[in-house]
C-alpha cells in the first residue's frame, strides 16, 4: 500500500510540474525490478529482507512528500517558486536514492537470476 501511495504522490508532483517524468519512471522501475526479484526468491521458498538503503529510499521519498505538500498549502505567493525548487531538488535527490537502492539490492541478490535459469 504505501508503495501506491508514495507512487500516486508523485504522479500528482509530476503533474504539478515539480517531479520530472524520469524520476516517476525511475521510482516505478525499481519497485517492478525489486518485487520481480522478491516473486522469483518466493518461488524458492527464499525471504529477502528490506536493505537499509531501501529505508533510506523509502524515508528520503515520504520527506519529500511531507514538503512538498505541506509546504505547497501553507507557502504564500512569494514562496510558490522556492517551494518548487526545493522539491524539484528532492524529488532528484530521491532519484538518486531510488538507482542506488536498487542497484545494491539487485547486486545483493544476483543470486535469484541464476537459480532462475
Amino acid at each position: 500500500a504505501d508503495k501506491l501511495l508514495t507512487t500516486v504522490a508523485f504522479l500528482y508532483m509530476m503533474r504539478d510540474g515539480v517531479c520530472s517524468l524520469w524520476v516517476v519512471a525511475l521510482i516505478l522501475a525499481r519497485e517492478f525490478a525489486v518485487s520481480g526479484v522478491r516473486m522469483l526468491a518466493a518461488s524458492s521458498n527464499t525471504v529477502i529482507a528490506a536493505n537499509m538503503w531501501g529505508k533510506v529510499k523509502t524515508v528520503l521519498q515520504m520527506l519529500t512528500i511531507l514538503f512538498y505538500f505541506f509546504a505547497a498549502a501553507l507557502a504564500g505567493p512569494t514562496d510558490v517558486m522556492a517551494v518548487s525548487l526545493i522539491s524539484s531538488a528532492l524529488c532528484w535527490l530521491v532519484a538518486l536514492a531510488t538507482v542506488f537502492s536498487g542497484g545494491i539490492y539487485l547486486w545483493q541478490n544476483r543470486a535469484c537470476f541464476m537459480q532462475a535459469k
